[in-house]
């Protein structure tokens, strides 16, 4: 296992493609990981080497022997943790294998031995040590091996459970509360990966491939502290451990021997002549052998114990560690989604494969068995249920544990048929894999050679679409990603599903019928036997099962819609670029209307468009010819120009070029009518944004209907796959220094839905009517003014909540049961309503919708008028008041019905920050004014966090937020930092007149707005602090704040003197990455509370004072009413601050 490890770290993920897999950082994961691992080699090596003398009861004979205690001692465990590291040493060699074998140019930096060395020696042998010393220790106070075993599993166990109860940041959920809390998860980590993690958490992708954390702090006394642990708790063991046979385990001994002769009385055995049914009695005896076996022995209890902790960690983090740690509610649909695609139980399987095929030769009774007349079909069929069993049990142990978890989470709607289908869903595909790993073995003569193959052959086909096989007949046991939704079931992918599943069956049945003629009967190799006439009847069925579901999924794979790999979907890509890129300048009419047909067909899985544009060219120069392209997805029916149809097309690509009689001259308008189709089988990929489901359909139209000109969207993005293609670097955005004046070409729009008659469709637009006709139910929209070219659509069985807030119709479409979260969000939908439209200008529509989509996608996006939101929200549990509150996501979605759907920006550098940032700052206000600036802090400490780790894995130089591309980092998580400073720096009136300037000035139908005359509103409102203003926007600076010290001296008048030391300093951040000093000349908040920053009320501030600081140490005097508690420079997080953890001192400590 070690060994195949080491072999695919390379194809682990470690962040991002810019980290190296033999880069520092990359190593040192692996590796103490591994030695994390090692406690499970360590279990079976004390198991097997120190209690050797017990188990083979040959203590007596090895105690006395003139061996000493120093003697025994040192020898066992010497004998233990060279093995261990001989194990290790392997997997190390193996990830050099792997660098070899599976490494790709772009994923190596420079090979260095010193990469490996270094985690080997601070990481492994420290942990190695500590894992064998715990295990050695207990086998030897005890002499057991079960209680051996269990402390093997107990220690990683409890490791992990301290790890997610100890906020480590080992988990994924981590998020340090206090510098305290930090250091001391830090030190407390009997592993190291804590205070490693910690070390590495922000660290840039450069410095991630080139150095190692240093060994000093936190780190450095960590590993000398578990290293004195060892060796003490080694002391301690030679000191006390009994290494002599106790008078009380002689007298066992005694017992045993007089125990040994229990007399055998013979009884007569009817015999059974029925040949059916005798080998239905063998078939029950050898199954009922195989299970207590099984089930009584050791590894069972160790595997179900360590099976149920790991679905229980994993699902705790799943549903107690969501986005801001906050807790879902615990349905079955999210529990199952967790249980069923659990991929590690497939290691059980492998073993308990091996174990039933050797288990008579292991226990020298096969040739016994070989000459008995019990039929192959009978051996093989035993195994086969048993194995059956075995998946049963560890599914068993999964839906117990998921149901312990809701019991403790006091849910009880259990759903036990969805718990039930998990047995379907996963358990048959483990199953399959177990018969395949039984007749591997079949084949092989040797046990841990048939383990080893079976495993790796398995984690090989598991491995196939790495190699470009990808079609679901070639890769075995291969079923569709499914992911369960309460909204639609197992959804888009269940049909194609089923038919997988039957056509590995019948391959799988095939292996069977061939492993009863491989079967293996005496001391020699028998030769291959044709398959009986009990069993040719089946091989016949499997056979045609086989060919007939084959063909099918080839038939609704391949013929019914061109089947492309991704290897020809990239083809596609680079030659649409190729071939067409240098028509990108052609000038081309812009679309001023869109009137829609839409037919959605959810149990068809497809839906037909039939629409008509209006458009007119806008430009300075006549338009001789028309270029129409629609996107891959789509299948064109029709399109027609002003009664002309297309002179040329291109079938392929799906472009239509239409050559005008008479030019199209500025300012003249054209029509042009289209129809298309777009069928979404589940035997096809699903598009999260182009879904049409059984209930849930989730289309965002746009990006389906026709275009005109060249499409940028089109061409390949991964830049390593461009420059393999010879492409040359992908244009970005166009600079900020060269954008020109852009006018809004936004559209009126008017649709007629249809549906099922039992679902409701939500679009843009106001609702003109609704009506039912032939089985199908029908929906009018037509917008009330022009809007941005955005027609999302969805269609599902929903249930609808209607109010009216100050004139505006607010509605909410939800799946029935999903009713925990409607009540907040709608309040957050109001609030948002009401703020914006009071500070920023008044809301544009008349209405505003709120539709529930399936999990599928992101938390929301946002559509003139209308929010959809993905079903995760509605099933998270806000209830918790120390937590933020994540309903007030509505507030960012709501705010794009100003920054998106009232100010669009230019397409240049910058877009997203007039979008994204801006509402990310509406959102934060609104927070704040709910629930206070603590709370409102929470979100920023996350938006902070965020930003500091996601940078360090991009790839290239980071933009200041002004000029923001494609960086989400930068204008979500750093833009909502500055944005809060510049609230703080200015104040929130008047950053509210900049922003409500903004929209006047630049809000359709004037020209577009950049960055540039934001930046322009801000200078007017707040022209002193240009320059900081200037320093955040346009440059980027990383902040160092630090509380050096803190202390208070009480006076005589009952105040308290207030001594602190504070260390600030900011780095330019350059090419590359690369810091450099910058100076430091600005004031910034000292805070001081009795009780942390985002948990503090109003009334536990007990000081809030801007302060002057230069780069360098700072010592602050200044007086407060009562006993102060904590101090910190910059509470309210208005600095993007290295490590907002050190910012914080507790007085005293």
């Amino acid at each position: 296992m070690f060994f195949a490890i080491g072999i695919l770290s390379v194809n682990f993920g470690y962040g991002g493609n810019t980290i190296h897999v033999n880069s520092p950082y990359a190593v040192t994961t692996v590796v103490s990981l591994l030695s994390l691992l090692s406690v499970f080699v360590v279990t079976l090596f004390c198991a097997s080497g120190v209690l050797r003398d017990s188990e083979y009861k040959m203590q007596e004979m090895v105690f006395t022997t003139g061996l000493s205690r120093w003697q025994y001692i040192c020898s066992r465990f010497t004998g233990v943790i060279s093995c261990t590291l001989v194990v290790f040493v392997f997997a190390l060699l193996a990830m050099l294998l792997g660098l070899v074998l599976f490494g790709k140019a772009h994923q190596l930096g420079a090979f260095s031995l010193y990469n490996y060395l270094w985690p080997l020696v601070v990481m492994a042998l420290p942990n190695i040590l500590l894992n064998t010393v715990l295990l050695f220790s207990v086998s030897a106070f005890t002499r057991n091996v079960a209680a051996t075993y269990i402390s093997g599993v107990l220690l990683y166990v409890l490791y992990f459970a301290g790890s997610m109860l100890g906020n480590s940041p080992l988990m994924a959920s981590y998020s340090p509360a206090s510098p305290d809390e930090a250091y001391m998860v830090s030190l407390l980590d009997p592993y190291g990966l804590a205070a490693f993690y910690s070390e590495t958490s922000f660290w840039t992708a450069t410095e991630r491939n080139s150095q190692f954390p240093a060994l000093q702090g936190a780190f450095l006394i960590n590993r000398m502290l578990w290293f004195a642990v060892s060796v003490m708790i080694m002391m301690v063991t030679y000191a006390r451990a009994s290494f002599t046979l106790s008078s009380k385990r002689a007298k066992g001994h005694a017992n045993e021997v007089s125990e040994a002769f229990v007399p055998v009385f013979y009884t007569v055995v009817s015999t059974v002549t029925d040949r059916l049914m005798a080998y239905w009695l063998m078939f029950r005896a050898r199954v009922k052998m195989e299970l207590l076996t099984i089930f009584r022995s050791i590894p069972f209890m160790v595997m179900a114990l360590l099976w149920v902790f790991l679905v229980a960690i994993e699902t705790s983090e799943h549903i107690f560690h969501g986005m801001f740690s906050i807790s879902s509610y615990p349905t079955t649909g999210l529990i199952v989604n967790i249980i069923w695609s659990a991929s590690f139980v497939l290691i059980p399987v492998i073993f308990y494969s091996n174990e039933l095929m050797w288990r008579e030769r292991s226990m020298k009774i096969s040739e016994l068995v070989d000459v008995t007349p019990v039929s192959n079909v009978v051996l093989f069929l035993s195994k086969c249920v048993v194995l059956a069993l075995v998946i049963v049990m560890f599914i068993l142990f999964s839906i117990l544990t998921g149901i312990g978890i809701q019991v403790f989470s006091g849910y009880f709607k259990f759903e036990l048929p969805l718990y039930l289908s998990i047995y379907y869903y996963g358990g048959l595909r483990l199953f399959l894999f177990g018969i395949l790993a039984l007749f591997t073995q079949s084949l092989i003569p040797n046990k841990y050679t048939g383990m080893a193959v079976s495993g790796g052959m398995i984690g090989l086909l598991l491995m196939l679409p790495r190699f470009g096989v990808e079609h679901h007949l070639l890769r075995y046991a291969d079923v569709p990603g499914l992911q369960y939704s309460d909204m639609n079931g197992f959804g888009h992918f269940s049909t194609a599903f089923h038919w997988q599943i039957i056509y590995w069956t019948a391959v799988t049945g095939i292996f069977a019928v061939l492993a009863f003629s491989f079967w293996r009967r005496g001391t020699f190799q028998t030769k291959l036997k044709c398959p009986g006439a009990l069993v040719k009847p089946f091989l016949a069925a499997f056979l045609v099962t086989a060919i007939i579901s084959g063909g099918a999924i080839f038939y609704k794979t391949n013929i019914q819609k061109p089947y492309k790999t991704s290897k020809e979907i990239i083809g596609r890509r680079v030659d649409y670029e190729k071939k067409y890129k240098s028509f990108g300048n052609l000038p081309q009419p812009i679309i001023s209307s869109v009137k829609t047909e839409v037919d959605l067909f959810p149990d068809e899985r497809m839906y037909h468009v039939k629409g008509t544009y209006a458009v007119k060219n806008s430009g300075q120069q006549p338009i001789s010819k028309v270029w129409v392209g629609f996107d891959p997805e789509v299948q064109p029916k029709a399109v027609v120009l002003d009664d002309m149809f297309p002179d040329e097309q291109d079938e392929r690509f799906k472009q239509y070029w239409f050559e005008l009689d008479n030019a199209l001259m500025p300012g003249d308008s054209l029509v042009m009518e289209f129809s298309l189709q777009v069928e979404k089988t589940g035997f096809m990929p699903f598009n999260t944004e182009n879904s049409i489901l059984d209930n849930g359909t989730y289309i965002e139209l746009e990006k389906y209907l026709p275009f005109f000109g060249y499409a940028p969207d089109l061409e390949l993005k991964d830049p390593v796959e461009r420059e393999r293609y010879g492409l040359p670097e992908q244009e970005g955005w166009v600079k900020l220094e060269n954008a020109k004046p852009e006018k809004y070409e936004w559209v009126n729009y008017e649709a007629v839905i249809s549906t099922l008659t039992d679902q409701k469709v939500v679009s843009v637009g106001m609702l003109q009517d609704e009506w039912e006709i032939e089985g199908r139910r029908y929906f009018h929209f037509k917008t009330e003014q022009a809007i941005p070219f955005m027609f999302g659509i969805s269609s599902a069985r929903y249930k609808m909540i209607k109010e009216v807030h100050n004139g505006i119709e607010v509605e909410f479409y939800y799946h029935p049961g999903h009713e925990y979260n409607i009540e907040r969000m709608l309040e957050s939908t109001k609030h948002s309503l009401d703020y914006y439209g009071k500070h920023f200008s008044p809301y544009q529509f008349e209405h505003i919708r709120l539709a529930e989509i399936p999990h599928y996608r992101g938390a929301a996006t946002a559509y003139p008028g209308v929010i959809f939101v993905a079903e995760s929200m509605f099933l998270y549990d806000f209830r918790d008041p120390e937590k933020p509150d994540y309903a007030y996501t509505m507030a960012h979605e709501v705010a794009h019905q100003w920054w998106g759907g009232q100010l669009m920006p230019a397409d240049v550098q910058g877009f997203k920050t007039l979008t994204e940032t801006l509402a990310q700052h509406s959102e934060l206000l609104l927070l704040e004014e709910k629930y206070g600036r603590g709370k409102m802090t929470q979100f920023i400490a996350h938006e902070l966090d965020a930003y500091m780790s996601s940078r360090g894995y991009d790839p290239g130089n980071e933009l200041p937020l002004y000029r923001s591309e494609s960086q989400v980092f930068v204008h979500y998580q750093k833009g909502a930092v500055i944005m809060n400073g510049l609230n703080r720096l200015m104040g929130e009136q008047k950053l509210n007149t900049a922003l409500a300037n903004l929209l006047k000035k630049h809000g359709y139908p004037a020209n577009k707005p950049t960055t540039e005359d934001l930046l322009l509103e801000i200078y007017t409102v707040a022209p002193e602090n240009r320059e900081l203003i200037d320093d955040w926007f346009k440059r980027v600076f990383i902040y160092d704040l630090k509380v050096l010290s803190a202390k208070y001296e009480q006076q005589e008048d009952g105040k308290f003197k207030v001594i602190a030391e504070i260390m600030t300093k900011r780095n330019s951040v350059r090419e590359n990455k690369q810091e450099v000093a910058a100076t430091l000349s600005e004031a910034i908040e000292v805070g001081v509370f009795t009780a942390y920053p985002d948990e503090a009320a109003d009334d536990q501030v007990l000081y809030l004072e801007p302060h002057h600081f230069s780069s360098g140490t700072t010592t602050l005097i200044f007086m407060v009413d009562e006993k102060p508690e904590i101090l910190a420079i910059d509470p309210y997080l208005t600095r993007v601050d290295r490590n907002r953890i050190d910012n914080i001192m507790v007085f005293g400590k």
